[in-house]
């Protein structure tokens, strides 16, 4: 998988569980969105029966998803600090709260985005134009 996110440093915490649709791919290290109640989307994943997807930080994929089944584990917000890597056009600063923009990709979020619970986490260094970054 292209843009995978790669955990750095383990906060200890367990990965929790999500829902997801039979045919969504989930490989370990997606970022994913929730949609509905505990049900989440591959960020890879734009639109689904004509519908955009969007929607709050599910989490970060802690182990492939099998074939057939209808969760999957992932990790959010438990302190882990990641290396995620930046969307083409994305200007990071230290200290900003990031969110998904497309494939695995991040950019700075928005103030809607943010009261949304759609940021990811905050940029522990400066990064711009597809660069990987380390993010808490």
């Amino acid at each position: 998988m292209a843009n995978e996110v790669v955990k750095i440093v383990d906060s200890g915490l367990n990965p929790m569980r999500v829902t997801v649709a039979n045919d969504t791919v989930v490989e370990k290290g997606a970022l994913l969105y929730l949609t509905d109640l505990n049900t989440a989307f591959n960020t890879t994943e734009q639109t689904r029966g004509g519908t955009v997807l969007s929607g709050a930080f599910g989490g970060v994929v802690a182990a492939e998803k099998v074939s057939g089944a209808t969760t999957v584990s992932v990790y959010k917000s438990d302190g882990s600090v990641w290396d995620m890597k930046l969307a083409s056009g994305a200007v990071i600063a230290v200290g900003e709260w990031v969110t998904y923009s497309g494939a695995n990709l991040i950019d700075r979020a928005t103030n809607a985005e943010f009261l949304s619970g759609a940021a990811i986490g905050q940029s522990q260094e400066i990064g711009s134009a597809s660069e990987v970054i380390r993010i808490k």
